[in-house]
């Protein structure tokens, strides 16, 4: 009994101490997050892009059944691990109405700001 509550303590040990590459453990700053949360993404999958010229990074979501709406999700805070062009991605969060500076962005998009709850690389 003692051998198999030591074998099921020390599992939880080891798998409780590995990290997955896929998954950043991030903490994101909520700064620039103002008023009522519009809406939740829950596993929607997006592309990640950083642009260098503005400093900022964001998460591109095509509304499904649309020909060219999409949602443009602006993180408060870009850490290194976001620093990466058109990486596709699944992620959790919550987007915010963005008053930040005018953005050249395609037709048919609309920018929020978004809180990453979760995310990870596909």
């Amino acid at each position: 009994m003692k051998i198999a509550v030591f074998a099921i303590a020390l599992s939880g040990i080891i798998w409780g101490g590995c990290s997955n590459k896929n998954e950043p453990d991030l903490k994101l700053s909520t700064a620039c997050l103002k008023g009522e949360k519009l809406h939740s993404a829950k596993e929607r999958e997006g592309i990640l892009h950083y642009n260098e010229d503005y400093q900022m990074a964001q998460i591109s979501y095509h509304i499904p059944g649309s020909y060219d709406a999409v949602e443009i999700g602006i993180l408060c805070e870009v850490p290194d691990e976001l620093k990466l062009e058109y990486q596709k991605v699944i992620f959790n969060g919550d987007y915010y109405r963005y008053d930040g500076d005018e953005l050249p962005l395609p037709a048919g998009s609309e920018p929020y700001y978004l809180n990453i709850r979760k995310i990870r690389f596909k």
